[in-house]
């Protein structure tokens, strides 16, 4: 047995990496085919999605886990991600100031 590893300790030659990760801005959006559905920190999955651009991965957002599992998102799915913004969810950190979460809306495409 054996500790296996992805870690690449980055230098100046191996900056590349294989894919991005997509930190959208209020209102962008992402669209293209679901390479790969990884986990992430906490259980949560994240979309690596092959775009015109290149190969993407999500952030690890609750709101998009929900919604991945919801719509039963499967490799070679053709999705839209729109990033709405950050959004108040009606709850007070133990400071009295509200909390947000990121929203997002995930379409698939659906041959009809």
């Amino acid at each position: 047995m054996a500790w296996e590893t992805a870690y690449i300790e980055e230098t100046e030659e191996n900056t590349e990496k294989e894919y991005n990760y997509w930190k959208p801005e209020e209102g962008e959006s992402i669209q293209g085919a679901v390479k790969q559905i990884l986990e992430g920190g906490y259980g949560k999955k994240v979309l690596e999605i092959e775009t015109e651009e290149g190969l993407y991965r999500t952030n690890e957002a609750g709101g998009l886990h929900w919604q991945i599992n919801k719509m039963k998102i499967r490799e070679g799915d053709i999705v839209n991600i729109e990033y709405k913004g950050l959004k108040d969810i009606g709850k007070l950190d133990e400071y009295g100031d509200p909390i947000f979460a990121h929203d997002y809306k995930l379409m698939k495409w659906e041959e009809e």
